[in-house]
């Protein structure tokens, strides 16, 4: 991206002065008409290339963001199914209240920090329960 910005930014300078040369001494130009037209193709090439790649990278940029949004919700959604389940496991938060949607009491119980500890290593205490 900064060697796309760097590249536009050199051919405006490029054109700037040749444009300032040509008002100063257009006898040159007119001369060397070669010349003239192998810098105008290259300025036309480089600012056209820097255009196309900034455009490129931005789509990129945009589809990386998708990608993010969607593997941060899926993140979301396997720590609530995390959490939910453990406090289902553990006893601490009945079924029906997890499962009408309200997670104030889940909240509650998971903030009860010495708690949840105990319920925890009390659940993996027992064979049955680790399964």
């Amino acid at each position: 991206m900064r060697a796309t910005r760097i590249v536009g930014g050199l051919s405006v300078l490029v054109l700037a002065g040749a444009i300032a040369w040509d008002l100063v001494n257009d006898e040159f130009w007119l001369r060397h008409t070669l010349l003239t037209g192998l810098v105008a193709s290259l300025i036309v090439v480089a600012v056209t290339a820097a255009v196309v790649n900034e455009v490129l990278e931005r789509r990129q940029r945009e589809r990386w963001s998708v990608l993010a949004q969607y593997a941060l919700f899926d993140l979301v959604r396997t720590a609530r199914l995390v959490w939910t389940s453990l406090l289902e496991l553990t006893g601490l938060v009945p079924e029906e209240e997890l499962a009408d949607g309200l997670l104030e009491a889940g909240t509650e119980a998971v903030l009860d920090t010495p708690r949840l500890a105990a319920a925890l290593d009390e659940m993996f205490a027992r064979a049955e329960s680790r399964e």
